[in-house]
């Protein structure tokens, strides 16, 4: 057989790899090669792979033909530009969902516009830059992203337009977006302390036109993101070995007493993930942490950046928690108490109790982290803070 195969998983798909030519002399082989591979994973989407198919006779088309009428879903990526053509010519982008192979582009000379924990942001060019992942990043992960700021987007949520997925060297993949001729508002801040009430005002701002957008507009219904109750039950699952009874039990009581909720949270909206454009208006990028559920759980997340996470106990290296905040300690803590100012006025919220209930969800977050990597001596610092979180916490809500 002229065509060899590989296969691997990503997420709720199988790749099954096709490299070579497929004519007459082996395309009922590699048809049945495909259904052996595919039964081993049935309850898998099939994606068929053909960057390294660099031909395709009509036998061969045949036989995908046929593969259809058995495996309900089949998708084609990564085609390359000879057998794009082809399928394209003969109606099968028509009938299968297809997918040209990814260009590829290079990040060396591109100014650095920031980086974060799953990657760096680079301009391309005047029009366009590339969100850079870190490798460990799936394809299927990046869609999903993409996805999700495309429908923030009809939601009226001010992100930055995504146009394709592209490979960089290394084989990491990279996701362009429209030049937003902007600088992160941790920069900003950084450049301009002085003016960090307004910044925390807009910031405030911005992260209400969040929450007062439903993921039911438009029926979209529950398709994007996770409940954040429901994650913040499953990292409580994880820590409840390592803690008091008690104290599991009432922060467990307290998240079940939260109803579902389908208004959006970004889970992950700290300043580097925030730009600001020449005409004022803040922009988000960074949509891996999107989710569902009242605001608490996007302050959580906030907490995490700015307290839990980058703690002195936990951390204590300020130039490395520098990185993850992107601003100094000073204007870090300055910030977080401006966010509760802001957002808060009017409400007659406790900001105290606000806070306390963010502190105990943030904690509950990195000690599953720690939990996970078996970071046990870290875990156990983290237990101290949700005790005594939970000590003053009497709900959610």
């Amino acid at each position: 057989m002229s065509v060899k195969i590989s296969w691997d998983l990503d997420g709720d798909r199988q790749v099954i790899h096709l490299s070579g030519k497929m004519d007459v002399t082996n395309s009922a082989g590699v048809q049945e090669k495909i259904e052996e591979i595919h039964a081993i994973h049935p309850d898998k989407i099939l994606s068929l792979d053909l960057a390294g198919l660099c031909y395709i006779s009509s036998i061969g088309l045949r036989a995908f033909l046929n593969l259809g009428k058995k495996i309900s879903d089949i998708s084609f990526v990564e085609v390359s530009p000879e057998v794009y053509e082809i399928l394209e010519e003969t109606g099968f982008t028509s009938i299968f969902p297809t997918e040209r192979m990814m260009r590829r582009i290079s990040v060396e000379g591109c100014t650095k516009l920031s980086e974060g924990a799953n990657g760096e942001i680079y301009r391309l060019d005047a029009d366009t830059m590339v969100k850079a992942y870190r490798e460990g990043f799936t394809l299927s992960e990046i869609q999903n992203e993409l996805a999700a700021a495309k429908k923030v987007f009809r939601l009226g949520i001010p992100t930055a337009i995504s146009y394709d997925i592209v490979r960089l060297p290394g084989e990491r993949l990279g996701a362009v977006y429209e030049m937003l001729h902007a600088r992160t508002l941790s920069q900003l801040i950084t450049e301009h302390p002085e003016r960090i009430e307004d910044y925390a005002r807009q910031f405030a701002g911005l992260l209400g036109t969040i929450h007062s957008a439903s993921a039911e507009d438009g029926g979209m219904g529950g398709s994007i993101g996770l409940q954040c109750r429901d994650e913040m039950m499953r990292r409580l699952g994880i820590i409840r070995p390592h803690i008091p009874c008690a104290c599991g039990d009432k922060i467990g009581s307290m998240l079940a007493a939260l109803p579902d909720d389908s208004h959006l949270v970004h889970g992950d909206c700290h300043a580097k993930n925030i730009m600001a454009g020449g005409d004022g208006d803040l922009y988000l990028i960074d949509m891996d942490s999107l989710g569902m559920g009242q605001p608490i759980f996007e302050f959580a997340a906030l907490y995490t950046t700015y307290k839990a996470y980058t703690h002195e106990k936990l951390n204590p290296d300020w130039e490395r928690n520098r990185m993850i905040t992107g601003l100094s300690q000073r204007d870090a803590d300055r910030l977080w108490d401006l966010l509760l100012k802001y957002y808060f006025s009017g409400t007659g919220a406790n900001l105290h109790q606000v806070e306390q209930q963010a502190r105990l969800l943030a904690f509950v977050r990195v000690m599953s982290h720690f939990v996970k990597k078996g970071h046990i001596e870290k875990a156990e610092l983290c237990k101290s803070e949700i005790i005594s979180a939970a000590e003053i916490v009497e709900s959610f809500g």
